[in-house]
């Protein structure tokens, strides 16, 4: 398994975020993207445990998604 530093995580997510966003609450799943990382970079054991980095990288990448989300909904309006 290739060691994975933060910043690797933290592209990862932010490439495959739409993958994870509920059609019904437009929220991003974290759990599932965490665990998408961890079957499709990582060994698929690093979700079992819960200090693992990737789970806080998640939440932030979640963060930053929703802070953009209503920047750009925002800008919208106000072109209306």
């Amino acid at each position: 398994m290739k060691k994975q530093n933060k910043s690797s995580i933290r592209n990862w997510m932010l490439e495959h975020i739409e993958e994870f966003i509920d059609e019904n609450t437009g929220e991003v799943n974290c759990t599932d993207m965490v665990e998408g990382w961890d079957r499709e970079i990582s060994d698929g054991e690093q979700t079992l445990n819960p200090d693992h980095i990737a789970w806080d990288i998640a939440v932030e990448v979640e963060k930053f998604f929703v802070k953009e989300q209503k920047s750009l909904s925002k800008s919208s309006i106000e072109l209306l």
